[in-house]
């Protein structure tokens, strides 16, 4: 619960610092230096705070990006370049870093294991041998 009398943005900012902070939490001698509401990421203005830690004390930037912190080194330059590579555009499926796999999660490769409906017009992939008509069009 907020004190009585704050106002939005503070709490927003203190809500924002602890997420930030909870990213880095972990790493020997953590050391706050200071927190910017508005830090150009070269793209958008986003909340960053600024920490030195780990054995050589390293000064970086702790910021939110496609809805996740990130840790970047705390050169703009570099740091800008970084958040750049993140927001790239990807295949969804070569994406292999999405979370670790089951045993139970069936992998389909699109070129070997799949085949096109053969109705015109419709775009479904199938297994090779699907026991029944195309589940999009019927066909």
């Amino acid at each position: 619960m907020p004190p009585r009398g704050a106002s939005p943005e503070s709490v927003r900012d203190e809500m924002t610092r602890g997420r930030l902070l909870a990213t880095v939490e972990h790493l020997p001698g953590l050391v706050v230096e200071s927190f910017e509401r508005a830090w150009w990421d070269g793209q958008v203005h986003v909340p960053c705070i600024v920490v030195r830690a780990g054995r050589h004390m390293r000064r970086m930037r702790v910021v939110e990006t496609d809805g996740a912190c990130v840790v970047v080194p705390f050169s703009r330059r570099l740091a800008h370049r970084l958040l750049a590579a993140r927001r790239q555009p990807r295949r969804p499926e070569l994406d292999v870093t999405s979370g670790s796999r089951s045993a139970r999660d069936v992998v389909v490769d699109g070129w070997t294991d799949t085949v096109r409906c053969a109705t015109r017009g419709c775009g479904a992939l199938r297994t090779v041998g699907y026991p029944g008509c195309c589940p999009l069009c019927g066909g």
